[in-house]
């Protein structure tokens, strides 16, 4: 499999699904890991949106520790997971203000029109997450590191 083809199904993949699995690092609990599940959506360049609560687990564990990743894996493949298509964005996080933030929530609108009112609550935020490098596993003997550029370049 070639590397373009490979970026393109982990894009497909990612534009397609609609939540994955959030991973921070416990402010509480000695930085162990913790998974939270979040609904998601692209934006233009490759980062990633998610709107969440500062009443939140992860919310707590994102302002201690930014790094983070969003598994997101293929829903369809229910049945047998461990041959799914999946792929981790690795990234940073970092709450949205001002002008990002409009474009945030439009792109998080777009996707979960019922959200708005959840969104408008004064505990919610949009988050962008600042991807890094994305793993990708589309099957046995397809698996790649793909960094920021690349990344980028094939959501346009």
């Amino acid at each position: 499999m070639t590397e373009s083809s490979q970026i393109h199904d982990a894009r497909a993949l990612f534009d397609r699904e609609r939540h994955g699995t959030l991973c921070t690092a416990s402010a509480d609990h000695e930085g162990w890991p913790y998974g939270s599940l979040v609904p998601y959506a692209p934006l233009p360049g490759g980062d990633v949106v998610v709107v969440i609560s500062t009443l939140a687990e992860h919310t707590r564990n994102v302002l201690k520790e930014p790094r983070v990743t969003l598994l997101v894996a293929d829903s369809a493949a229910s049945e047998r997971p461990w041959t799914a298509a999946r792929l981790s964005v690795m990234a940073r996080a970092e709450r949205l203000e001002g002008a990002a933030r409009g474009e945030a929530l439009a792109a998080y609108f777009e996707r979960f029109p019922s959200s708005r009112t959840i969104a408008s609550m004064p505990d919610f935020a949009p988050w962008r997450l600042r991807v890094e490098q994305v793993r990708w596993v589309g099957g046995f003997a397809n698996a790649a590191w793909i960094d920021r550029e690349p990344w980028a370049d094939a959501s346009r």
